[in-house]
C-alpha cells in the first residue's frame, strides 16, 4: 500500500507541482524499496517456515532477515542523502540496490538446493514470481529505460 501510495503521489503531484518532484521522487523510490523488502522478508518465512524440523532454519531466517534489513536500509540511506547523487558515490548506491536483489536471489536459491524445487515452487509458486520478475525486469530494462 505504501509503494501504490508513493508511486501514484509521485507520478500525480510531480506533474501539478514540479516544485515537489525531487522529495516525491525519493518517496517513490523508497515505496519500491519497501515493496520488496516486505516481500522478501515473507519470502523468508515462507522459504524457511518454522514448522520444518530443522533447528537451523531459525538461524537463517535471522540471518536472512539481517541481510535484507541492513540491504533496505542502504537503499534507503543513498536514496536520501544528497551525497550519493553524485558520481562519486553513484557506484555506492548501486552497490544498495544491487545487494538488495542478490540477497533476494541468495535466499531463494538457498531453499531450493536445501528443499527442493517442488517444495519451493508448492510454497512460493517461484514459476510465477521468476515469470513476474523478468516481466519486471523487461519491462524496467526496454520500456522504462531514460
Amino acid at each position: 500500500m505504501f509503494s501504490t501510495l508513493t508511486w501514484e503521489s509521485f507520478h500525480t503531484l510531480s506533474n501539478h507541482f514540479p516544485h515537489t518532484y525531487n522529495l516525491l521522487n525519493h518517496l517513490n523510490h523508497l515505496g519500491i524499496v519497501m515493496l520488496m523488502y516486505t516481500a522478501g522478508i515473507s519470502m523468508i518465512y515462507f522459504l524457511f517456515p518454522p514448522e520444518t524440523p530443522h533447528d537451523g532454519d531459525v538461524k537463517l531466517r535471522a540471518i536472512y532477515w539481517i541481510l535484507m534489513t541492513f540491504s533496505a536500509a542502504s537503499c534507503a540511506t543513498a536514496t536520501f542523502i544528497p551525497q550519493f547523487r553524485m558520481p562519486k558515490y553513484h557506484i555506492l548506491k548501486i552497490a544498495a540496490y544491487t545487494s538488495l536483489g542478490l540477497v533476494g536471489v541468495v535466499f531463494i536459491v538457498h531453499g531450493i538446493v536445501k528443499y527442493g524445487w517442488e517444495v519451493q515452487n508448492c510454497r512460493l509458486s517461484l514459476a510465477l514470481t521468476g515469470g513476474m520478475a523478468g516481466a519486471n525486469f523487461w519491462v524496467q530494462r526496454f520500456l522504462l529505460s531514460e
